[in-house]
């Protein structure tokens, strides 16, 4: 029997999304944060060193000098070390390259983080089809999708972040487990612990504000370790469980002190990150807040309304799961708080709010409550087909249909944002004569990209590997729309066999593993061979292809400068020694 992760829904979700984030993919860095941390995992991997030399050329922009005169990367090196096993085997298969499959990194991540989020609805009880069609909103229904062909770290911290509630709630079982059978331990009960500890700590270093997460997952770790227990006995329930306080702590602090002495070496100073001191929270409030929730050029729920129904099954949720539900609302307000006040709330050059990326698994979190409700009809359609229509289920199919309408007009905003490069847009902000980043660019809808960034969609601007520079590999596009076909077809068999069975038999307990106790999982081999053959074709001959691209020539550089050029440029050196 397949367990839950490995379960052939699971497989499914993941190869068709990552079917659609490959015929999506850009073979190209489109922002200053992902070459600064390509440069530090390209050094690694080269020489075992993690300066950033190699861009030198960009001096302060994503650097700063260290005590040893060579330029360091001001981003954490959380991000490069999952890039790791990528940028060194782009380093020995040269037909391949490794910035190219760097830049699966976080098409990855973000099937990965879908596969989370059903795997977590699922153990807290809810149907499969509720935490499927959660992960698919989530994959192709918002930012996500758009930053599954970036180089930025926020979809990696938000899936350290989920990764960090599911093994904690996982732990929670373990304990419940641990207690029905009197047993007096397990070794499930040290490593979930060492897990979350692990991905914690992990995302610390990947960006150092989410530290401020370390108190949110402690305390839930707390609830979870001393539920039930009454208060006089919580001194000798934390002693009965040292093993799994160590556990969970020991991470933390071996990466704390990493991150200490990494900073003392390239510094001379433990809390010396790099950052420059105009750097700072010294934004408007309440424009961040606003600017990142409802702004017509970056807020989140213009970019995916469907977001606005997780506000519906907040309640709902809380109800029902009062600890997962503050921690969850603990992730999505710090980060609306915290960025709201940073100095460049909107992160720069990136669609819609970047700094909101690592939330969204945990806006769609809220959204279950409210996908179970709509879908239960289709769970008893096919048991009560000769029923009267009563009222509660029109309501269920008027809900379905919102739900629907929503999840459309969540889709069109990616597909915009999938298709060309956000920089086009910014930099024609700049004809209006308007500042770089300007307050009214983000407020004013006739400067919204939502509005405004269809018109830059042309053959020659598509930000596609497939159609680079304007030229069509026709071939290349045929294997990968084949792949989207046979993974979408292999995903719609899992979702049939959900179909099939009565809501009544599928799982619903904390403590069972749906997927492993479902039919779906008992699918044979040869049928998952024909999806993850072709995603490996899709692959191979996306990463040649794109590895093969000729660099954009002198005279046709120097072309797009001189059209680009304008009465107020300067003309600077690349030289910072200079």
């Amino acid at each position: 029997m397949i367990t839950r992760l490995g379960g052939s829904l699971s497989i499914a979700l993941f190869l068709f999304l990552m079917a659609v984030y490959l015929l999506t993919y850009t073979p190209r860095i489109n922002s200053s944060d992902g070459l600064a941390m390509f440069s530090t995992a390209e050094s690694l991997v080269r020489r075992g060193a993690l300066d950033i030399e190699q861009i030198r050329w960009m001096d302060l922009q994503q650097g700063t000098y260290g005590l040893d005169g060579l330029l360091y990367s001001r981003k954490g090196v959380g991000a490069p070390l999952g890039l790791l096993p990528l940028v060194g085997l782009g380093l020995v298969a040269p037909w391949f390259g490794p910035v190219s499959l760097a830049l699966l990194f976080n098409a990855f991540v973000t099937a990965l983080t879908a596969v989370l989020l059903l795997a977590y609805l699922q153990e807290l009880g809810y149907p499969p089809l509720t935490g499927l069609g959660a992960a698919l909103i989530f994959g192709l229904a918002t930012l996500a999708w758009p930053y599954a062909k970036s180089l930025f770290s926020d979809p990696f911290s938000g899936f350290l972040l989920l990764a960090a509630a599911f093994v904690l709630l996982k732990f929670s079982h373990a304990l419940a487990e641990t207690a029905t059978v009197k047993s007096r331990f397990n070794k499930q009960l040290v490593i979930y612990p060492l897990l979350a500890g692990l991905f914690l700590g992990w995302n610390v270093a990947t960006r150092y504000a989410e530290a401020l997460f370390l108190p949110v997952f402690g305390l839930l770790f707390l609830y979870y370790l001393l539920r039930g227990t009454k208060p006089g006995q919580f001194v000798g329930r934390l002693f009965h469980f040292w093993p799994s306080l160590v556990a969970f702590a020991l991470p933390l602090a071996l990466i704390g002190l990493s991150l200490i002495a990494f900073n003392m070496s390239r510094y001379g100073d433990p809390l010396n990150t790099g950052y420059l001191p105009n750097e700072t929270f010294s934004g408007i409030l309440l424009d961040g807040l606003f600017g990142q929730l409802i702004s017509p050029g970056r807020g989140l729920l213009l970019y995916s309304p469907i977001l606005i129904l997780s506000v519906v099954g907040v309640w709902p949720f809380f109800r029902r799961f009062p600890a997962e539900g503050l921690a969850a609302l603990s992730v999505i307000l710090i980060h609306l708080l915290l960025y709201g006040k940073w100095f460049m709330w909107h992160g720069g050059y990136a669609w819609g709010p970047r700094f909101m990326i690592p939330t969204l698994p945990f806006w769609t979190i809220f959204l279950a409550p409210v996908l179970t409700y709509a879908f239960l009809p289709l769970h008893t359609s096919h048991t009560a087909s000769d029923a009267p229509r009563s009222t509660s289920y029109i309501l269920h199919r008027l809900s379905l249909g919102l739900i629907f309408v929503l999840c459309l007009l969540s889709f069109i905003p990616q597909l915009q944002t999938t298709l060309i490069d956000f920089s086009d847009f910014q930099n024609s902000l700049l004809d209006t004569g308007l500042p770089l980043f300007d307050r009214q660019t983000f407020f004013d809808p006739q400067y919204a990209a939502l509005l405004s960034a269809w018109s830059f969609i042309s053959l020659d601007t598509l930000d596609l590997a497939w159609a680079w520079q304007g030229q069509v590999n026709w071939l290349l596009l045929a294997i990968l729309l084949l792949n989207l076909g046979v993974t979408a077809f292999y995903l719609s068999q899992q979702i049939k066999l959900l179909l099939s069975l009565p809501l009544s038999k599928l799982p619903t307990s904390n403590l069972q593993s749906p997927i492993s106790q479902s039919p779906i999982s008992s699918s044979s081999n040869y049928q998952l061979l024909i999806p993850l053959s072709t995603s490996l074709l899709a692959l191979t001959f996306l990463l040649i292809h794109t590895h093969a691209l000729p660099a954009n020539s002198l005279q046709q550089s120097v072309a797009v400068l001189n059209q680009a050029v304008r009465p107020t440029d300067t003309v600077i050196t690349n030289d910072p020694e200079i």
